[in-house]
């Protein structure tokens, strides 16, 4: 039937790059950028397309799929402190697909935030996640083990960015700099090496989505978190 008249094909594809790796670990760098990230995009279109039983979503997956090449040539091509800033650039044109997520990348855990992957770079490169908010929650304070960009997809979330106020290593105080509302379709990113501590908000009263796009494996990373700090005493006095 058409499901596996799509799957050979693909799983060939799946099977060329491997091979393709294993003859070339030398270029592999431009076998991510380009190959892997054609090859692992079209099995997600194969999965969108199997979970939904329909071929709904087709065109954001293909939409998703340009987003990721692009993404990947920026992280192979630029300096990684300019990286973040050049995909929270990209990330509006994106964010306007309202098919871009299927159902499952916005489900709300049965408590605290939902953290659903949306795209894996198969070198590690980056990641694609999307962050599911219920009403009212407010996160950690926390800062990061790797870049991030991200923007806002459904609802509103606060922003509220940190800095420590000691540069001992052991410090776990910070005091809140900037408040930043940020509405459906806006994009931000977090400062590479420092500087990258704050904490996200929902204010509003449904489910806020957010699409992150991190440094490396967000499965093999887990939480993209450092430490957790807390609010200085004199910030809340």
């Amino acid at each position: 039937d058409g499901i596996h008249r799509e799957f050979i094909p693909c799983m060939r594809k799946i099977l060329e790059y491997h091979t393709q790796y294993a003859e070339s670990f030398g270029n592999y760098e431009n076998t991510c950028r380009d190959s892997s990230v054609n090859c692992l995009s079209d099995v997600l279109l194969f999965n969108g397309r199997l979970i939904n039983g329909r071929l709904k979503g087709a065109d954001s997956t293909m939409e998703l799929k340009n987003f990721c090449k692009t993404v990947g040539r920026l992280v192979a091509d630029n300096p990684v402190h300019e990286v973040p800033g050049m995909i929270a650039r990209i990330l509006p044109k994106i964010l306007e697909d309202r098919d871009l997520l299927l159902p499952e990348h916005k489900m709300l855990p049965p408590e605290g935030y939902g953290r659903h992957d949306v795209f894996l770079c198969p070198s590690d490169k980056f990641s694609i996640i999307a962050a599911v908010w219920p009403p009212g929650i407010v996160s950690p304070i926390h800062d990061h083990q790797t870049w991030c960009a991200f923007g806002v997809f459904e609802g509103v979330i606060q922003e509220t960015l940190y800095r420590a106020v000691s540069d001992d290593p052991a410090c776990c105080d910070a005091m809140p700099v900037e408040f930043i509302d940020l509405v459906v379709g806006d994009a931000t990113h977090l400062p590479v090496g420092g500087g990258d501590i704050h904490c996200m908000h929902n204010p509003g009263d449904r489910a806020a989505v957010s699409v992150h796009v991190y440094g490396g494996n967000s499965v093999k990373l887990g939480p993209n978190v450092v430490k957790i700090y807390q609010e200085s005493a004199a910030a809340i006095a």
